[in-house]
């Protein structure tokens, strides 16, 4: 999926949250760098929530001005105030930018759901590599290794 931030075409890559056995060592290894990247993307989309958040506050503030020096109860100012094309585009904005926050927070959440993935992932490959090797076949040089012998071995038990 994809969504635009200031300009900028951020893809949420789907394939970044896969786990398997052949690329536990290359997630593991890119994983700081990602993490960081979506982390300041999102940062970013914060700002700029924070910015349109401000935008509408001031368009309010300024059509509730306007209105209240023609008269009138603070009700109907209100509603003419949430009625006015400026704060209707200016609440539009923050909507779609509290939608881009979150979805990239989202992410992020997934992004570490998918490192406790990979890790657990790797914890059960160590397991069944013990298995398969126990530790004295492993700590042998390879020199010092007969294949023959040690796959024999594991098909003895």
């Amino acid at each position: 999926m994809k969504i635009t931030i200031d300009d900028e075409d951020i893809d949420l890559e789907s394939d970044l949250l896969e786990v398997d056995e052949a690329s536990i060592n290359d997630k593991l290894r890119r994983f700081a760098k990602t993490y960081s990247r979506y982390n300041q993307i999102y940062a970013k989309a914060q700002f700029l929530l924070a910015s349109a958040e401000d935008e509408l506050e001031s368009v309010e503030g300024a059509k509730f001005d306007i209105y209240k020096s023609n008269g009138g109860s603070d009700k109907l100012i209100d509603a003419k105030v949430s009625a006015d094309e400026q704060v209707i585009v200016a609440k539009s904005k923050v909507r779609e930018a509290k939608y881009k926050s979150q979805m990239v927070f989202g992410f992020l959440r997934s992004l570490d759901k998918s490192h406790e993935d990979l890790i657990n992932l790797g914890y059960n490959v160590r397991k069944e590599m013990d298995k398969i090797f126990p530790q004295e076949i492993r700590g042998l040089p390879l020199s010092q290794h007969n294949i023959n012998d040690d796959v024999a071995n594991l098909f003895k038990n």
